[in-house]
């Protein structure tokens, strides 16, 4: 009766770890979540900081001058630009 409550028999708590194929997974997707949704970020970032080295045209002004030009030129796809190796890359 008293397992039910997290307590075995000699009073200690009960720990329940997931599997490690679990824990391994949940981490991966916690991973490509945020990744994800910090990548348009990125994307911008760095055409902002490449602009105007090596001949390179200035095309944006600011943040949102570059995130509006890359949706309209690009599409929303131009966003997550490199999505998928900036995913597999942390994977051992």
């Amino acid at each position: 009766m008293s397992e039910r409550n997290g307590i075995d028999e000699s009073g200690q708590p009960i720990s329940v770890a997931p599997p490690i194929i679990i824990s391994l997974g949940l981490g991966a997707l916690a991973g490509v979540a945020a990744r994800t949704s910090a990548r348009p970020l990125d994307v911008i970032r760095k055409r902002l900081q490449v602009q105007g080295i090596n001949r390179n045209p200035v095309l944006y002004k600011n943040t949102i001058d570059s995130l509006t030009g890359i949706a309209t030129k690009e599409g929303a796809g131009g966003l997550y630009k490199g999505l998928g190796p900036a995913c597999v890359a942390p994977i051992p």
